[in-house]
């Protein structure tokens, strides 16, 4: 006779609570959809009037910005320290040595400037060519006083023209 045994079994499995129930969404009527999107476009309108409010704003404070900088002053103020030095043929020579001069002939036909290193010829008027410092500054001035040559506004920077014409009593 077998004896059997009741073996009693375990388990490490928790025990099970019930799930909750997920409620469903309520069905709203088709009078309460359109009343909720008036109520979200008018939300949306009125988040972009202030974010292009907000954005007016900041525009204008930036503006106001660059006007408070007043770079005129400093533009007088280093006007203002430059008259007191002397512009001279050396100081040009060094401050300008690897900048180039561009000069303008504004006389019909050609006209050849011999410079330390080499002969510039401008064949039209009108024609422009970029000529060295020292080159320049060895020349006759009357290439410029003439006026054979002229320099150039648009190629040369503003402080160039500046200083050149100061230095040689040019206008």
């Amino acid at each position: 006779m077998s004896e059997e045994k009741e073996v009693k079994k375990t388990t490490t499995r928790k025990p099970r609570t019930p799930k909750t129930e997920v409620e469903e969404p309520k069905k709203l009527s088709i009078e309460d959809q359109m009343q909720q999107m008036m109520q979200m476009m008018q939300m949306q309108s009125q988040m972009f009037a202030a974010m292009m409010q907000q954005m007016q704003q900041q525009q204008a404070n930036v503006e106001e910005d660059v006007k408070d900088e007043e770079p005129k002053r400093e533009s007088k103020i280093k006007k203002i320290e430059r008259q007191d030095k002397k512009i001279t043929k050396q100081y040009l020579r060094r401050k300008y040595k690897d900048t180039d001069i561009y000069l303008t002939s504004v006389i019909k036909g050609s006209v050849a400037l011999e410079g330390k290193n080499e002969m510039y010829i401008w064949e039209n008027e009108g024609e422009c060519i970029a000529v060295t410092i020292n080159d320049l500054l060895a020349a006759n001035e009357a290439f410029l006083n003439t006026p054979w040559l002229i320099l150039d506004d648009y190629e040369n920077s503003e402080e160039v023209l500046e200083d050149i014409i100061e230095c040689l009593g040019l206008e």
